[in-house]
């Protein structure tokens, strides 16, 4: 069904035409006068503290961060942690980084098919929760997010935010919602299975995260 049916599905039920200029007015008013949420303390931290908060909360969800310098220290962890002569796929987003990694070793990924590593960027990392925010988009295609047995995200500390409420202003800041935005919070786990807790239930099994130092 294409999108236009199913807004038009929907405002019949509520008896509203789509050229209801109050209700626009009403919801333009509400997005770009939306009230600050109250910021836990743990949101405020920043530098040093802020960062620690972040490598803490991911690692307790299952994730392993390492901290590196630059995108070529970033690319020797990636090498040194997969195991030998494994082939990965990189998106869009992550090539135009220019992190220098091994063509021969690069998998061109298809829809539909599934893949060993995939090495990817996001939206931020949020301290408060140790969450990655990854937004959907053809340069940074979320189901290879998804796919990987291992996933490898590259993640300037700068993009490291405080809290959710400083999510959901920068993506405002962007001027408008992806398709998709995802939270990501450790590799893939379910406790559905017998009550013992299982990893690569939805995705992947496990998560890297290269936290790389500001330049």
């Amino acid at each position: 069904m294409s999108r236009e049916k199913v807004l038009s599905a929907i405002r019949s039920r509520f008896e509203v035409s789509g050229s209801d200029q109050t209700r626009q007015v009403s919801v333009d008013a509400r997005l770009t006068q939306q009230a600050a949420n109250t910021i836990p303390a743990i949101g405020r931290l920043t530098g040093a503290a802020r960062l620690e908060q972040f490598i803490r909360s991911s690692e307790q969800k299952g994730a392993q961060v390492f901290q590196v310098e630059d995108l070529g220290a970033a690319a020797a962890q990636i090498l040194s942690t997969l195991p030998a002569n494994s082939h990965f796929a990189v998106t869009t987003a992550a090539k135009n980084t220019g992190i220098p990694l091994p063509a021969t070793h690069s998998d061109h990924w298809q829809a539909k098919t599934s893949l060993e590593n995939c090495i990817s960027t996001c939206f931020c990392g949020v301290a408060e929760t140790g969450s990655l925010a990854v937004m959907s988009g053809e340069e940074n295609a979320l189901t290879q997010n998804f796919l990987a047995d291992r996933h490898f995200v590259l993640l300037p500390e700068a993009d490291i935010l405080d809290c959710m409420e400083s999510v959901w202003l920068r993506l405002r800041e962007t001027g408008g919602m992806p398709r998709d935005l995802t939270l990501v919070s450790g590799p893939s786990s379910t406790g559905d299975i017998e009550m013992q807790m299982e990893r690569g239930a939805h995705g992947p099994r496990e998560l890297y995260i290269l936290a790389i130092k500001d330049q």
